[in-house]
């Protein structure tokens, strides 16, 4: 039975996946399958795993239903390793795969999806993530516990995650207030929060962010009614990013930015994900917003509010500087 399950399920995703250790199988409260030492191999994307116990489970009685109720996925210790391509080794393997990028939208199939699905709890506990390049040494990020929860695509969304990174202990949580929202490029309510011990700098122990995240059919993401708060710094934030192909900078500006402009700024070159799987794409990004500081943390004062453009904000380094309201 585990031959012929790491067949079907190799078959089904293009990956080498074998089950070396138990498979048990349960039917009663919920249809269930724990199988222990699973490895997965995905040689074309440099993508090699090993998990020490894979479960997960679904109401019985949603398989006749036109609603699938996943109740659990869980992946226990899994060591998950991606190997650093070279551009060039890169193109050569994207280009001999066969396979052509879809031009589709692929918004309205996840919407589809998840109306179709109910998704309880997806867990990852004592996990380890290794980016491996033949000219640097291994990027580790170790003590990987994740807790994602998406009931119902008119529901709220969320995320926990904790991770180690060298000496470094970090705590993040994301929730989207419905993912139908998103998903069909309507404004979300969004929140993040991040902690890091010890704290990367004085005073940048917490930040917390929220606004409205409106994901645009042209590949831009914009940000309405924003507020960051990282440390003693508190800002107001609208925000656009359009994928382009311009090296990242930013003007200066001599007068004071108005908290409802979007100024000028142009990124490029930007990492996103390892290199020689596409060098982050380039684009535009615009930011306007207002600044307080807190000065008596207390009793929960604040300066007056102060407009600014960003120089360096997400995406690299730019030469923009601050200007005064």
């Amino acid at each position: 039975m585990r031959s012929e399950l790491g067949r079907q399920l190799s078959a089904a995703t293009g990956s080498s996946i074998a089950f070396n250790g138990p498979v048990n199988l349960s039917a009663f409260p919920y249809l269930a399958v724990v199988a222990e030492d699973v490895t997965l191999s995905a040689e074309a994307e440099g993508i090699t795993a090993e998990f020490a116990e894979v479960s997960g489970s679904v109401a019985l009685s949603s398989l006749w239903s036109d609603r699938l109720h996943i109740k659990q996925i869980a992946l226990d210790r899994p060591v998950i390793v991606l190997e650093e391509k070279a551009a060039d080794e890169a193109t050569l393997t994207t280009a001999g795969s066969g396979h052509e990028t879809g031009s589709g939208d692929p918004l309205p199939a996840l919407v589809a999806f998840l109306e179709r699905s109910a998704i309880e709890s997806v867990s990852i506990a004592s996990g380890t993530f290794i980016l491996r390049s033949a000219t640097n040494r291994d990027e580790v990020v170790s003590d990987i516990a994740l807790t994602l929860s998406a009931p119902d695509i008119d529901d709220e969304f969320s995320l926990s995650a904790s991770a180690r990174m060298g000496e470094r202990n970090y705590e993040t949580s994301f929730t989207i207030s419905t993912l139908r929202s998103l998903l069909e490029r309507q404004p979300a309510d969004v929140t993040v929060t991040a902690e890091a011990d010890p704290a990367p700098a004085p005073g940048l122990t917490n930040f917390e962010a929220s606004g409205q995240l409106t994901l645009n059919a042209n590949g831009s993401y914009q940000i309405r009614g924003g507020e960051v708060e990282t440390g003693e710094q508190v800002f107001g934030l609208n925000a656009l990013f359009v994928p382009g192909e311009r090296a990242l900078s930013c003007r200066p500006r001599s007068r004071p930015a108005r908290p409802d402009a979007v100024h000028g700024c142009h990124a490029g070159n930007v990492a996103v994900g390892s290199a020689g799987r596409g060098h982050g794409q380039a684009g535009e990004f615009a930011v306007s917003g207002r600044l307080r500081r807190r000065y008596e943390h207390q009793r929960g004062r604040f300066d007056p509010w102060r407009n600014f453009s960003v120089g360096r904000f997400l995406f690299g380094r730019t030469q923009g500087r601050k200007t005064d309201g």
